[in-house]
């Protein structure tokens, strides 16, 4: 079997992480792995040092070219030499012109990483991250057979342990991980520390177009900017925290609860669509309003030793039941196998 991987975007984040895993998966199983991506795309560096084969066409971040002939033909071309057996396009927007390059000759299929739902049905199949996505687009008339629930997933083998809260004068390092872009929240992490009445450090990891605003708005020391980080100092970064805290307005899944988990850090999150099917609220972690800076603030006021030897242990355990990679990726190769089968 011979798997194509489509992503179109430029930088590194959650999503090009699942695609790099979905690429491994292949591999690792015994199948033939290719990738297609821009030629500048930040990914292609970690894809040149797997067994992926990797190829390049500009078209595919383009939107609506699917009615540029010149693009038709030139994916068309591609699609000839590499001569896959399904097409995987992760997130919508060059799937229409897949589809039209492929001409019936290949099944072309879709990830759903979240947002819209009006491109998917140009799609012989999709493959949803969450649940409440399965329901989604089932709701907008999708065939049930031809949608499928694949959770991102986590290497647990490269699990780590961190330092515990010592005792309760500790100043608790609170973490942020994520682009710094309105969707993310940290302006409402940033807003919840005026409220917070416990001795704090608040830890920043990433960068975006609102970084420059939102070092403005902290003027105190106890917030402090690391910029984006790599997947060594994610670790460090990681283990120097005592809580992770994900604000975020819109979250389709969460893997960086999935990443907290795997370093024994425990998490508080706002209930977006995603983070209840993680998270059970006082089980192992604890679910927040949306946009409710001080919702967050008295989380972060609550959170104790207790907690957070809790909340760890068993996000830990809920990471191996259901989050770890042979689960997923015998997940991932059942459902690629129905895809084949079944166009």
């Amino acid at each position: 079997m011979h798997i194509l991987s489509v992503s179109y975007n430029l930088t590194l984040g959650g999503l090009e992480k699942v695609f790099f895993d979905y690429c491994n998966h292949f591999t690792q199983s015994g199948f033939r792995s290719s990738a297609l991506t821009l030629k500048s795309a930040a990914i292609n560096q970690a894809l040149s040092e797997t067994e992926t084969a990797t190829f390049h066409n500009g078209w595919i971040e383009k939107k609506y070219c699917e009615y540029n002939p010149f693009a038709v033909s030139s994916i068309r071309s591609l699609l000839e030499k590499v001569n896959p057996d399904v097409i995987l396009t992760h997130n919508a927007r060059p799937l229409q012109l897949l589809k039209k390059a492929a001409n019936s000759k290949w099944p072309v299929a879709v990830v759903h990483h979240g947002g819209s739902v009006k491109r998917l049905d140009s799609a012989c199949h999709t493959i949803c991250v969450s649940k409440y996505m399965v329901a989604d687009v089932i709701a907008k008339g999708f065939s049930p057979s031809k949608v499928h629930h694949v959770p991102n997933a986590i290497d647990c083998s490269l699990s780590q342990s961190r330092a515990n809260l010592s005792n309760c004068n500790h100043i608790l390092t609170v973490g942020f991980l994520g682009r710094l872009t309105k969707e993310k929240g940290a302006d409402l992490l940033i807003d919840a520390i005026q409220y917070v009445s416990r001795p704090i450090k608040l830890l920043i990891a990433g960068d975006g177009p609102e970084r420059a605003e939102l070092e403005t708005r902290s003027t105190g020391e106890e917030i402090e900017f690391l910029g984006w980080i790599d997947n060594d100092q994610k670790k460090q970064f990681l283990a120097n925290c005592d809580v992770l805290v994900i604000p975020s307005r819109s979250e389709s899944f969460g893997l960086s609860i999935l990443e907290a988990w795997q370093s024994g850090v425990p998490v508080i999150a706002t209930q977006t669509a995603g983070a209840p099917e993680l998270i059970t609220h006082l089980k192992d972690g604890v679910l927040v309003a949306l946009n409710h800076p001080q919702a967050l603030a008295g989380a972060i006021d609550n959170f104790s030793l207790e907690d957070s030897d809790k909340f760890a242990q068993r996000g830990w355990e809920k990471l191996l039941e259901n989050y770890s990679f042979p689960i997923q990726a015998e997940r991932l190769i059942q459902t690629v196998n129905q895809i084949i089968q079944q166009p």
